[in-house]
């Protein structure tokens, strides 16, 4: 047997741990190549981006404004769809907080977190129901006259309470969300009025105190004017309301009343009527009322135009001729 017949029978493992020349560079780069391929998945892994989404029910037909913020990605927003749904598209790997507002309602519940971690996050959802708006058309010393409306309309269903006494709505009132009703006793300057309204486990509660009453001095009962005169109005009172409010009413033919009124500040005792103000050739009849707001907590959203508790008390009266 040749030697060259021994090198073709000798087993394979006769073999092991020999490189070809140049074999070492390559299994080098055989790893390095298979290192590089590892830290190009774990980049993209780092680099991806997930969704954020859920639904806002209760709205109706309201578009919710959605805030999604982070201190590294700063505040996102989106609007509901028609349905009540949201999402966001394009969030990275982190904590988030979601937060969902819309004007005159309340959120259940007001945020929420969401942790994005290698997978979108669904079903961040919430509830809203509208606040009341509750708003005194006039409170008083011993009437009560006040609304109640919810997203936008009067609600004839709530359980008004002023001093612990039911307000009801009179059966077929011409206008839904109005309550009203006479305090079994009478209250002093001073005294406090509570107000509580429920309706749906939602609740309001006003407090505030009766006015004094304000002492018109000027002018006097009869005086006349002539057209062109602007009316000095003048008053007492011992102490300061959140305001005053002057009116001046007159006739607009049979069965018909109309004016005008002026607010002012409740450390004023005189105000003038502009020559504009107020009609020729008609007797006017003159009032000051004074006014406390009183102050408002629970599921409460302030009437547009005419916020308040808006306690009132008035002296008396007089008229003048233009």
């Amino acid at each position: 047997m040749t030697t060259s017949d021994e090198a073709r029978r000798a087993p394979a493992q006769a073999f092991a741990g020999r490189l070809p020349r140049g074999g070492g560079a390559l299994i080098a780069g055989l790893i390095l190549a298979a290192g590089c391929g590892g830290g190009a998945t774990e980049g993209a892994t780092q680099g991806a981006t997930y969704g954020i989404s859920g639904a806002i029910s209760g709205a109706g037909s309201h578009a919710v404004a959605v805030t999604l913020s982070s201190a590294a990605l700063g505040n996102r927003v989106v609007r509901t769809d028609s349905s009540g749904r949201y999402a966001f598209a394009g969030i990275p790997a982190g904590t988030y907080t979601v937060t969902p507002a819309l004007q005159g309602f309340s959120m259940e519940p007001a945020s929420a977190v969401a942790t994005v971690d290698r997978a979108d996050v669904t079903g961040v959802s919430f509830t809203c129901r509208p606040l009341l708006e509750v708003w005194g058309r006039d409170l008083g010393a011993e009437y009560q006259n006040l609304d109640v409306a919810e997203d936008g309309v009067g609600v004839n269903d709530a359980t008004v309470t002023v001093n612990g006494e039911v307000m009801t709505h009179p059966a077929g009132f011409y206008q839904d969300g109005y309550y009203g009703g006479q305090l079994t006793n009478a209250l002093g300057a001073g005294a406090t009025i509570v107000l509580e309204v429920t309706r749906g486990g939602r609740t309001v509660t006003a407090t505030g105190s009766v006015p004094e009453a304000p002492i018109l001095t000027a002018p006097a009962n009869g005086a006349a004017f002539a057209p062109g005169d602007a009316v000095s109005v003048a008053w007492t009172s011992a102490t300061q309301p959140d305001r005053f409010t002057v009116s001046a009413t007159w006739s607009c033919g049979p069965g018909c009343g109309t004016g005008a009124s002026f607010d002012v500040g409740g450390a004023q005792r005189a105000f003038t009527i502009p020559a504009s103000g107020i009609p020729t050739g008609l007797p006017i009849t003159l009032r000051v009322f004074a006014y406390n707001g009183g102050t408002f907590s629970g599921d409460y959203l302030p009437h547009g135009g005419y916020p308040g508790m808006n306690i009132r008390a008035e002296w008396g009266q007089v008229v003048v001729q233009r």
